[in-house]
């Protein structure tokens, strides 16, 4: 599944669409924009980690979830770090 616009919505929004469309195995796939938002905002971003898995856990219990996280432009950081730890 893709999320067919020419931006993805946010996470949280596509963990929904996962849910409905009913999926045997779900890719979750950071990107760069995740790692600016864990420097900006990292309890709105953990917050926002946990909704995207737990509305597929809710949905989707017995699917296989892969999580892919962001690559690091600049070295492994902090808040990367938090985002692995979290996800």
């Amino acid at each position: 599944m893709v999320c067919g616009h020419s931006q993805c919505p946010p996470l949280t929004e596509m963990a929904w669409r996962a849910v409905e469309e009913q999926p045997d195995v779900v890719v979750v796939a950071g990107g760069q924009n995740d790692t600016v938002t864990a420097y900006n905002d990292p309890l709105g971003q953990g917050a926002a980690i946990d909704e995207t898995f737990l509305t597929r856990r809710a949905g989707l219990p017995r699917a296989c979830v892969v999580a892919v996280g962001p690559k690091p432009l600049r070295g492994v950081t902090e808040p990367l770090l938090a985002i692995e730890e979290r996800v």
